[in-house]
């Protein structure tokens, strides 16, 4: 067997578990937005909170279909001479806008020519918010009921929340929590990232096994087809699976970093910050998971690695049995 089929079916096999990750993480990484289409008088009345503030002021963005590379609904900042802020009713007048889709709330703030997906419908269920101040809190300024409080962390039930949770859309809907300094976050959806932890490394050690054993027979002085044709059978068998598991792993919008959905700091940040809080309201129950998908975590890389130890060693003893037949054949 020539080098050169083995290093061709390896390029093979990263392009195809790249174009597979790749997908995964341009689909997760996509911001998520509510929005509606001022296409009649009375939609023109546009609510308040559909403003974006960052510290250059406030932005009304709208969906656009994008042309050429930029295929795909994209967001476009509106500008400000087609639409008027009433703060007395608490609206935005959208009369010059007619036609377009503007953008109500969104998992975070929108770019000009930045891909998104508008989810017309949201799932309602019930969830949990945390709520974590910089300061110290005035239970009496928060609207839900309150299950636990401390000095700087609040947790309420919230047994008709949107899902997917949008921290400023749910900011919004706390009036007088206005000019303090605070996060949200939606326990659901840290207690599903804790979840999604020993799949994604699963994923990961399954598609690196077949590149490991591929680069074996290819470094190898004798290159035998059995070896060959086995690897690719693995190849082609770990493919299909993550193919068809991938998108079953869900990671909630909330988690997703800006830029780079392998920033590691940002999750560890998330995960301390929601656990210091957690632990000071003394709520066991998202802790447990929190802990217990840590050990699974665990477990789990320990058996990809055993796993990936024991597929090395039988590769290695099915080449030196290789050996010794082609040597027996020759004498």
């Amino acid at each position: 067997m020539k080098r050169k089929y083995i290093v061709a079916a390896l390029l093979f096999y990263v392009f195809g578990i790249c174009t597979l990750f790749s997908a995964k993480i341009e689909k997760s990484m996509m911001t998520q937005a509510t929005a509606v289409t001022i296409d009649t008088i009375d939609k023109m009345e546009i609510p308040l909170t559909a403003l974006f503030r960052d510290a250059g002021g406030s932005d009304l963005y709208y969906a656009e279909e994008g042309i050429a590379w930029l295929e795909g609904l994209r967001a476009q900042e509106c500008d400000s001479n087609y639409y008027s802020v009433d703060h007395s009713r608490q609206i935005i007048d959208g009369s010059f806008l007619g036609g377009q889709t503007v953008i109500l709330s969104a998992s975070r703030q929108p770019k000009n020519d930045e891909r998104i997906n508008i989810l017309w419908e949201r799932e309602r269920i019930a969830d949990r918010y945390l709520y974590l101040f910089a300061e110290e809190c005035s239970p009496e300024d928060l609207s839900g009921k309150i299950l636990l409080q401390s000095a700087e962390a609040i947790l309420t039930e919230e047994p008709d929340a949107n899902a997917p949770f949008f921290e400023e859309e749910a900011k919004d809907r706390q009036a007088d929590l206005y000019g303090q300094k605070y996060n949200i976050y939606s326990l659901n959806d840290a207690e599903q990232m804790a979840q999604s932890l020993s799949k994604i490394i699963v994923l990961f050690a399954f598609s690196l096994l077949p590149i490991l054993l591929l680069l074996f027979i290819c470094i190898v002085p004798q290159r035998h087809a059995v070896l060959f044709w086995i690897n690719m059978c693995l190849s082609a068998t770990v493919l299909v699976i993550i193919a068809c598991i991938l998108p079953k792993i869900q990671f909630p919008p909330s988690w997703m970093p800006a830029e780079n959905i392998f920033d590691f700091a940002h999750y560890r940040a998330m995960f301390t910050q929601i656990k210091d809080g957690l632990q000071a309201l003394r709520y066991d129950k998202t802790l447990e998971i929190f802990a217990q998908a840590y050990k699974d975590a665990v477990w789990v890389a320990i058996a990809a690695t055993s796993v990936s130890l024991l597929a090395v060693g039988a590769e290695v003893w099915t080449w030196k049995h290789c050996e010794k037949k082609s040597r027996e054949d020759e004498a």
